[in-house]
């Protein structure tokens, strides 16, 4: 919700003042059939590239669908912040350590829900892959 309140190209100041600024959405640059047909195969070459990371570099067991889906997990959130990142307009201190501590945050969470006090017996040595 940051990026979609705080992060824009030009200060508020400068859209109300210079109207050519509102060409890129009359042009329709940024929404279409052409560019929603790019984003979704855009977003499918992500997942392919998630799932061979999972399944085929990694080698986990088909069998263990709790470590699949969490390295599934994990990928998405590394791939999610690395697009914030690299989409942002603004970097400062809050748009760069919010991407950075949501991917922190997914391996401490995981690291606790691992231990032998707090999982069960089919969550056990998933952090280990």
């Amino acid at each position: 919700m940051w990026f979609a309140l705080f992060d824009y190209e030009f200060p508020k100041a400068v859209f109300l003042k210079d109207p050519s600024k509102y060409q890129l959405g009359l042009n329709h640059s940024c929404f279409g059939t052409k560019v929603f047909w790019f984003w979704v195969v855009y977003g499918g070459i992500q997942a392919c590239v998630i799932y061979y990371f999972v399944f085929y570099l990694i080698e986990l067991n088909s069998n263990n669908i709790d470590a699949s889906g969490t390295m599934v997990l994990g990928g998405v959130i590394l791939m999610v912040n690395l697009q914030i990142l690299l989409r942002s307009n603004i970097f400062d201190l809050i748009g760069v350590f919010l991407p950075i501590m949501s991917v922190l945050a997914y391996f401490f969470f995981f690291f606790i829900m691992n231990l032998k006090f707090y999982s069960s017996d089919m969550l056990l040595g998933i952090f280990t892959h």
